[in-house]
């Protein structure tokens, strides 16, 4: 049952006598085409890019649909139920009178029925979406994007399947059982899609958007890929905003959490169809012509730097309205509370600093050097310091949030110290050589996250990872696995990170070199695959760690090779 929402009709060919009939062109092939014929294509052709403005959703359709006894809260499906063959929903009312431009019969689709002036025009974006989201969240949805790239809605034209392909036909085609082969579908949508050039992808809910869920969804954006058209992610105010607040809220680490799942959660083989035959076709394009793992890669990209640009804006509005203490108050909180989502999945050293640099001056202002959010500021400048090569000067500023950690508690039995000794570890180790040095400031602070939270803590696992590799640089292989199978034992637990989130690919990794140490080939390549998906999907392929994932698997394979030769 391909797509029966799209609708296409094929216009009947007329008899004209000799006289109705024009003079046939000669083509340059030596062929004949009649102009009459070439000039209706065309038009038909135009007729199925029209638009709808923005500003005409916005400003009277929404109307529409509450003066027609339904809300913005109504999903696509509530506005029109394409089971129901003898009730015309909110969407055929509007064209059941009038005679379709397309084809000459009565019952035109909603876009060809509007009246009002400069309220339709040649679309220029097409968005892609499900029929399970809300009317009120999609036209929220493309007046974000209209903010976002700064045009104005009433200039702004969207072809969106509902209204723009004639729901009348897609009935005469359900009543008679009829389907469009998907071939002649195939080429009809790529031409469309390529013709508009630009999709707007709706996203909501942003941790797990029912959009990536379904079949037809994720074919739009495979063809838009493909074709080189341009793909925005855009999402509803209300969930930019939910994002945002998660972001930085108390439990504002646990939210990046979230969205590395989501990220490493995306699958292009879960998502669904209501004809399992078109799920099947579908899922075979993307596997013969992509391949599962690349379109998985390049949509959690999408997301990703979807993600980023949210942050970076957000910070951006936030700078904009620093006016009174309140405001410097809660900027420098935003600007702490991102550092991780810009550290760990932008990898924006540069901006990272910028970023702490001015957080620190907000924060100092407000709360004073011995405050623990100026201490955040302050670790956050040393990380950016050691992001961007500047690793002496990175030490002694990682050093002075220390001090000042211990200040704040009395002591360095508490959290935010067991922290910065994790960041003073990785600029010895990484940026200086010293595995010593890094071994014991590793040690001490997982000695204190279990002590303060318990061995089997979610919150030991980072420290526990550290203090692993350096035993593993010194040859305590077992000791090292066994610290790497505790981690990835209580992570595959926790529900906020499972086997979907990249620490739990760092343990698959860490037990990996262990095994690869030991020569147990087989089983070390079987977990640097599973991290290596997971690092592509939130990362991408450019990253520091999935590179590091990527040659492991190649050296296992390459020694198993070996082995067999």
């Amino acid at each position: 049952m391909i797509h029966r929402l799209l609708g296409f009709s094929k216009s009947k060919k007329k008899d004209k006598s000799a006289k109705e009939q024009k003079t046939p062109i000669v083509k340059s092939d030596g062929g004949v085409s009649d102009d009459s014929s070439i000039n209706e294509k065309k038009r038909v052709k135009d007729l199925g890019l029209k638009g709808i403005s923005v500003g005409y959703l916005a400003k009277k359709l929404l109307k529409d649909v509450v003066k027609a006894g339904l809300k913005k809260s109504s999903t696509i499906k509530e506005l029109e139920n394409l089971e129901d063959f003898d009730h015309d929903g909110f969407i055929r009312k509007k064209g059941a009178s009038k005679i379709c431009p397309e084809d000459g019969k009565i019952g035109a689709a909603y876009v060809h029925s509007i009246l009002e002036p400069k309220a339709v025009g040649r679309a220029q974006i097409m968005l892609s979406y499900s029929w399970g989201y809300t009317i009120g969240d999609i036209v929220d949805t493309l007046q974000v994007y209209c903010h976002n790239s700064g045009k104005n809605p009433d200039h702004v034209y969207v072809w969106i399947c509902c209204f723009c392909i004639n729901q009348h036909r897609v009935i005469a085609m359900r009543r008679q059982k009829k389907d469009v082969p998907f071939d002649e579908f195939r080429s009809i949508f790529e031409q469309r899609v390529t013709e508009i050039g630009h999709i707007v992808a709706m996203m909501a809910p942003w941790q797990e958007p029912f959009y990536l869920t379904r079949i037809w969804c994720i074919f739009e954006m495979f063809t838009a890929k493909n074709n080189g058209s341009t793909i925005s992610i855009t999402m509803p105010s209300a969930e930019k905003e939910r994002f945002i607040k998660g972001l930085t809220s108390e439990d504002g680490i646990n939210q990046l959490d979230v969205l590395f799942t989501a990220l490493a959660k995306v699958e292009v083989t879960n998502a669904k169809a209501w004809a399992e035959e078109d799920r099947t076709k579908i899922l075979k394009i993307v596997e013969e012509e992509v391949g599962y793992a690349e379109f998985n890669i390049a949509v959690s990209g999408l997301l990703r730097e979807w993600a980023i640009g949210v942050v970076i804006a957000a910070v951006e509005e936030g700078r904009d309205q620093v006016e009174d203490d309140r405001s410097k108050k809660r900027h420098g909180e935003l600007l702490n509370t991102v550092r991780k989502l810009l550290i760990e999945i932008a990898v924006h050293g540069a901006r990272v600093l910028s970023m702490a640099k001015e957080a620190l001056i907000l924060n100092e202002e407000i709360h004073g050097h011995e405050n623990v959010h100026t201490a955040q500021s302050i670790l956050l400048v040393g990380v950016g310091l050691g992001m961007t090569g500047n690793l002496d000067e990175a030490l002694t500023t990682l050093k002075e949030a220390l001090e000042v950690y211990e200040i704040i508690h009395s002591g360095r039995e508490n959290e935010d110290v067991a922290e910065v000794l994790l960041k003073i570890g990785g600029i010895l180790y990484y940026g200086m050589g010293d595995e010593e040095g890094a071994l014991n400031v590793y040690s001490e602070s997982l000695s204190t996250r279990e002590l303060l939270f318990g061995e089997d803590s979610i919150k030991t696992t980072t420290a526990r990872s550290n203090v692993a590799e350096m035993l593993g640089k010194k040859g305590e292989v077992d000791e090292s696995l066994r610290l790497n199978e505790l981690n990835l034992t209580i992570q595959m637990k926790c529900p906020g990170l499972g086997k979907y989130h990249p620490d739990t690919a760092n343990s698959m990794n860490n037990i990996g070199i262990a095994y690869a140490i030991k020569g147990e080939y087989d089983k070390a390549l079987e977990l640097f695959k599973s991290a290596l998906v997971i690092a592509e999907k939130v990362f991408g392929s450019d990253d520091y760690d999935t590179k590091d994932y990527r040659r492991n698997v190649a050296d296992a394979e390459r020694e198993i090779k070996n082995k067999q030769s």
